[in-house]
């Protein structure tokens, strides 16, 4: 049977616009609501909203981000695209924009790992890892460069090892999927970072840690949001070409 990857590629963006649309409303009432108190923080800090309020800018972005994404990737790389699981992007996504604030409280050691977005996993980890770098805004993790490298991990290993046995590609297509959604995401926060600072909670502040001059994060964050988008969006042009080649591919 020959599976039509047009029909799959509108089928998954579909699916997928429709969630995002429905968030995007959600929390375009949200953004409204934010702006309407823009004058009165205190009031909102009061409240003790204030820091859930930023947390969903924060979602709003990463929604914004992977919406547009998937379809420039869709009009570009439609069936390159139709590879990657939207539901896996998704959760990945919101897991590298604002993290999972909205989950009732978790009993284990590592919850606030799945609670923070991943920029801001430098916060719990200097916690529990005493090292010197490892402080909020460093150098690693208000980057993409961790969802990139498992990116290229993911299809370095598919390419070498994924071909000979049917569970390892399916894993290494999980991770694929998981590190793009990340990538994105990722992105979507660090630019938040600089354009949410108007919301005064948490830490304001642009600095990469260790670093003195703001001029230092602007040339970060652009050159962090060029291959937090562009690498992922190579990286599923070419699964579109390798599929291209070997039509076979696309049978079950």
């Amino acid at each position: 049977m020959v599976i039509s990857s047009k029909n799959y590629t509108h089928s998954a963006s579909e699916a997928v616009s429709k969630y995002l649309l429905k968030g995007k409303s959600i929390l375009f009432t949200t953004c409204i609501i934010i702006t309407s108190f823009i004058n009165d923080m205190e009031f909102l800090e009061e409240l003790g909203i204030l820091d859930t309020i930023k947390n969903a800018s924060y979602l709003f972005l990463g929604l914004i981000s992977g919406y547009c994404f998937w379809e420039l990737c869709e009009h570009y790389t439609g069936i390159g695209i139709s590879r990657i699981n939207p539901i896996v992007f998704i959760l990945a996504l919101c897991w590298g924009a604002s993290g999972f604030f909205f989950l009732p409280p978790l009993s284990f050691t590592a919850n606030q790992l799945i609670y923070y977005a991943l920029p801001d996993w430098d916060i719990p980890l200097s916690l529990w890892i005493k090292l010197g770098f490892l402080q909020h805004r460093s150098w690693l993790f208000s980057s993409v460069i961790l969802p990139l490298a498992l990116l290229i991990i993911s299809r370095l290993s598919e390419r070498y090892f994924a071909r000979k046995q049917w569970f390892l590609s399916f894993i290494f297509h999980f991770i694929r999927d998981i590190s793009i959604g990340l990538s994105v995401g990722s992105s979507a926060h660090l630019f938040g970072d600089f354009s949410l600072q108007w919301i005064p909670v948490g830490d304001t502040s642009i600095n990469i840690f260790g670093w003195q001059k703001p001029v230092y994060f602007y040339i970060w964050l652009v050159v962090n949001l060029l291959l937090g988008l562009g690498i992922p969006f190579l990286a599923i042009a070419s699964t579109q070409t390798v599929i291209t080649a070997d039509p076979n591919t696309t049978k079950v």
